[in-house]
Formats: structure tokens, sequence, C-alpha cells
């Protein structure tokens, strides 16, 4: 017990390091091997993870119809210790926004 409450501080902020900006989501994409969809895991000092699958046609409501598009399959990974399920669900929001227009990019 005593060694695991010695350990508990040093992993409560390695997730801090100041050694270059770990506060950035990554990327991890499996979609060129045909893997449409990733559940990505965090390893240390990441504290978020974005994984992308293959772009995929799908059938997709388009007003009062259907149309065949193109999808992909994104997924976050996110440490809690940094940041909680809200801001991970407004930031893949946020993506997918910019994705449904491109040319705003």
């Amino acid at each position: 017990a005593e060694q695991h409450r010695q350990r508990r501080p040093e992993r409560a902020t390695s997730c801090t390091s100041e050694k270059g900006n770990h506060r950035q989501p990554r990327l991890s994409s499996l979609g060129d091997n045909g893997v449409e969809s990733v559940y990505p895991i965090i390893t240390l000092p990441q504290v978020a993870v974005v994984g992308a699958g293959s772009v995929v046609r799908r059938p997709w409501v388009v007003g009062e119809g259907l149309a065949v598009r193109r999808t992909v399959t994104l997924t976050l990974a996110g440490d809690h210790r940094v940041s909680d399920g809200h801001r991970g669900a407004l930031f893949l929001a946020a993506l997918d926004r910019l994705l449904q227009q491109p040319e705003a990019l």
C-alpha cells in the first residue's frame, strides 16, 4: 500500500509535462488499412487522441430523401484528469462541422 501511495502523485502530475505541448490532440488513423473504426489508447504524456477510420460510402438522409455520402467514423479518447467528456464532445462536434464544410478550412 505504501508503494502505491508513493506512485500516485507522480501519475497525477505526469500528464502536465513541460516538455512540448502535449495538450493538443493527436491523430491515430488506420483508415488506409481498411479499418472502419479506431478506438485509440492514450499513452502519457498525451491527453487526447482522435481515431479516424476509413472513408466509407453510406446512405445518408439529405432533406426529405436519401443520398449516398462519403462518411468517416471519428472517435476521441481523452484523459479525464485534464478535461471532461463534455469538452471532448464539443471538440468532436466542432470537428464534424468543419469536415461538413471543407471549403471553410
